[in-house]
C-alpha cells in the first residue's frame, strides 16, 4: 500500500466529515461520513453529479463562509473556525471547520480542502457548564455566611458579599490576592 492509500483508509474511517472542493464549492472528493451526510453512496459518484459543499451549510453558515472563510482562503491559504452545518431534513447544527486552499503555480487556488466535525455534544456540554456556574453563583453570592476561595498558596481568589460584610470590606477586589 502506498501512503497516499494509508491517508485515504484514515480519511475514511474518520467520524468527520472531509472533502476536497473546486472553486464554486462542487464536491470533487468527500470521505464516508460526508457521502453518508450527502445520501451519496460511493466517491465516483462526485464525478457525475453536481453535489455543492454549501448545500451542507445552513443558509447562515453559508454566509459566513463566504463572508470569512473565502477572504482567508484566498488570502492566507487557511480558515479554522465555527460555522452551521445543515442536515438533509434541514437540523442546522454546529461545526468545527478547517479549512486550505490548494494553489497552482501561479499563486491561484485550484481546489479547497476541509475537515468539519460536528460539536453539538460539545456545545450542548458548555450550556450544561455554563447553567451550572450559573446556578452556583447565585447560591454562593446569596448565602447568609461567608464565603471565600483561596488558591494552594492561601491567597484568596474570591469571596461573597457575605464575606465582605462580615469583614467589612466594601470592595470585594480589596480581599482578593491576600493570605
Amino acid at each position: 500500500r502506498t501512503r497516499t492509500a494509508q491517508f485515504e483508509e484514515i480519511l475514511e474511517a474518520s467520524p468527520d466529515y472531509v472533502a476536497t472542493v473546486d472553486g464554486n464549492g462542487r464536491i470533487l472528493w468527500a470521505n464516508a461520513a460526508t457521502r453518508a451526510l450527502t445520501g451519496v453512496s460511493s466517491v465516483d459518484a462526485y464525478a457525475t453529479g453536481d453535489y455543492s459543499l454549501f448545500a451542507l451549510l445552513s443558509p447562515n453558515g453559508r454566509r459566513h463562509f463566504l463572508d470569512e472563510a473565502v477572504p482567508m482562503l484566498w488570502s492566507a491559504g487557511a480558515w479554522v473556525g465555527e460555522i452551521e452545518g445543515r442536515l438533509p431534513d434541514g437540523t442546522v447544527f454546529p461545526l468545527s471547520f478547517s479549512a486550505i486552499a490548494h494553489f497552482d503555480g501561479s499563486g491561484n487556488p485550484t481546489y479547497f480542502s476541509g475537515i468539519a466535525r460536528d460539536i453539538t455534544a460539545a456545545k450542548r456540554s458548555e450550556e450544561l457548564l455554563a447553567d451550572s456556574e450559573r446556578r452556583m453563583r447565585t447560591l454562593v453570592d446569596s448565602a447568609p455566611i461567608g464565603i471565600f476561595e483561596t488558591n494552594p498558596w492561601g491567597a484568596c481568589t474570591y469571596v461573597n458579599p457575605a464575606f465582605c460584610s462580615i469583614t467589612r470590606i466594601s470592595d470585594p477586589s480589596e480581599a482578593l490576592g491576600f493570605g
